[in-house]
């Protein structure tokens, strides 16, 4: 059950942060396409995948295999996140706010 709340928050942040971000990469006149791309990629094509490819897994592996794997193919990807943000991402962090903080002038 606690999980289940905090999907309630996660889900609407991650749709604040992805409309504000097509908002700033979009022309104003192909935003409301850019918006009904990402629900179709979101709720279709994202969605649909994921139950296919755990139904798959479940059918081949079993619950219990299957969470382990999921579990395991999440703290892999962070952790490759995290490497690639450590020794490379994080310069474009820093050029991005230098260029904000320049044109604002503080």
């Amino acid at each position: 059950f606690p999980f289940e709340a905090i999907e309630s928050v996660s889900v609407h942040l991650m749709w604040v942060a992805a409309a504000t971000y097509c908002a700033r990469i979009s022309p104003k006149s192909l935003l409301a396409t850019l918006i009904g791309v990402l629900g179709m990629a979101h709720f279709s094509l994202g969605r649909g995948s994921g139950s296919f490819a755990g139904g798959f897994l479940i059918g081949s592996f079993g619950i219990r295999q299957t969470f382990r794997l999921i579990g395991l193919m999440a703290v892999i990807a962070g952790a490759v996140y995290g490497l690639l943000y450590f020794f490379w991402l994080h310069k474009y962090d820093y050029v991005a706010k230098t260029n904000s903080e320049a044109s604002t002038g503080m």
